[in-house]
């Protein structure tokens, strides 16, 4: 489906990242934007294994924060974005292993 006009998401451009993985509480890679792109992070869903502080980077520079509490998960959503741009890469962190879910729109730079 292309766009009909600048004002709205083109729904092919939508995506939703999942990150799986046992890891320990330090910074992890889980997704690099790629060549010629730009991804808006909207929204972020963590299911954690446990109760903890899950921090989300940009190329080792923190640009997100939740306290994990109850079963262990969260979300949070950024109405005006967080844009990560080509070559860059989302870490993060998540005690006992989890599952963080990215939701956003990647474009053309």
């Amino acid at each position: 489906m292309g766009k009909k006009d600048n004002c709205c998401v083109d729904p092919d451009d939508s995506r939703v990242i999942a990150f799986e993985g046992p890891w320990p509480a330090a910074q992890t890679p889980m997704y690099t934007v790629p060549v010629g792109k730009l991804f808006v992070l909207t929204a972020w869903t963590v299911y954690a294994w446990s109760v903890g502080d899950i921090s989300l980077y940009r190329n080792g520079s923190l640009v997100a924060f939740m306290r994990t509490v109850g079963g262990g998960s969260g979300h949070q959503v950024y109405p005006d974005g967080i844009v990560f741009t080509a070559g860059q890469t989302i870490d993060g962190n998540m005690v006992n292993g989890g599952m963080h879910l990215f939701y956003g729109r990647e474009v053309d730079a």
